[in-house]
């Protein structure tokens, strides 16, 4: 037992619990959630256009749209889902973390627009497991009341959990202000603030700003309260108390693979827009990744603006440096003085590992 009792704890420090929580609170604060693995449980529905959303069981409140595991996807009704949560306007468009799970398409999709939405406004559970809710308990844990705490509200419950302090491990967005004393007991990745009696006893007392206090177990009976994404118990006993075993780790989902990124060109020199470049230069083309030099050939253009059609290309040698990632296209002859000249990577050239390159143009202007 005392081996269980510490992994379990082991389990806890490590971060290997998810968040448990409401969608009342991941809506309410999701500022507090962004990027945090949580688990919650809620009524799953899709709609008419393929798109899926967990609202609260009851039915009120905001509902956060949900990415399902392939498959996942037939599931419905009640269910538990462990997953990263994203308020995705905290994000950029641009970041790894809207890149690799295809986030534009997403909001275009959702908002029927190409702006990128504000903070608060698009709200998203990126699910890694996905299973029918279990049946709540008649003497429910710290986690099932952070997980269901509609309907525990107004019961009198007895649960176990560590001292958490003033949230000294910031495991709630904030305090319910609902009594002069406040301190968080926290179990299994769940956490619920105590009001209304204070952390001693006969011969004890915890200090809810001190983290060395944060060893030690409690037991707290209390009524139950629920509001404003919040939960806490008006407590009417707390006692000292061993650690107890409560619910075992969840699976731990697999960790996503972001699909690879196509290379793209980071720098270029010239630069775009450039002006009064020396008619010798080579054109050097900085890139994000590995570029196969087998597909260089055709798909490289460079010519002069405002010619007429049919107007010859202008020759060149294109060679790949991996070492630093650079595309340099050396030219026959020099370029002819101040004109405006244009570099197409055209439609065709990958990576090493397939991934196709977007299209890109450079134009520059040269001098004497």
């Amino acid at each position: 037992m005392a081996l269980v009792l510490a992994a379990l704890l082991g389990a806890q420090a490590a971060g290997l619990f998810p968040t448990a929580t409401t969608i009342d609170a991941l809506t309410t604060y999701p500022g507090f959630y962004h990027l945090k693995d949580v688990l919650v449980r809620a009524e799953l529905k899709t709609d008419d256009r393929g798109q899926s959303f967990l609202s609260a069981v009851d039915g009120e409140g905001r509902a956060v749209q949900v990415l399902l595991p392939p498959d996942e996807r037939s599931l419905g009704g009640q269910v538990q889902v462990r997953g990263q949560f994203l308020d995705v306007g905290r994000l950029d468009p641009a970041d790894s973390q809207a890149t690799a799970r295809n986030l534009r398409s997403i909001v275009e999709a959702r908002l029927g627009s190409d702006r990128w939405p504000a903070q608060g406004e698009l709200l998203m559970l990126t699910a890694t497991n996905v299973s029918p809710a279990p049946p709540p308990s008649a003497t429910p844990t710290v986690r099932q009341l952070a997980l269901q705490p509609r309907r525990y509200e107004g019961e009198v419950v007895t649960v176990a959990g560590q001292f958490g302090g003033r949230n000294l491990f910031g495991d709630l967005a904030q305090s319910p202000r609902a009594g002069l004393v406040e301190f968080v007991l926290r179990a299994a990745g769940g956490a619920v603030w105590v009001v209304g009696l204070p952390p001693r006893g006969r011969g004890w007392e915890l200090r809810p700003d001190a983290r060395v206090d944060t060893a030690q177990w409690l037991e707290v009976a209390g009524k139950v309260r629920a509001a404003n994404g919040l939960v806490w118990l008006e407590a009417t006993r707390v006692e000292r108390t061993t650690a107890k075993a409560q619910e075992e780790p969840p699976r731990a989902p697999a960790v996503p693979v972001a699909p690879p990124q196509p290379p793209e060109v980071i720098f270029s020199l010239p630069s775009e827009d450039d002006t009064d470049v020396p008619p010798a230069t080579a054109v050097r083309i900085q890139v994000s990744r590995d570029l196969n030099p087998d597909t260089l050939e055709g798909h490289i253009a460079v010519g002069y603006l405002g010619r007429p059609a049919g107007d010859p290309p202008i020759p060149f040698k294109a060679s790949f440096d991996r070492s630093q990632r650079v595309l340099q296209l050396v030219f026959h002859k020099p370029f002819e003085a101040f004109t405006t000249v244009k570099v197409d990577l055209l439609e065709g050239i990958k990576g090493t590992d397939g991934q196709p390159m977007k299209p890109w143009a450079l134009t520059f202007s040269t001098g004497r």
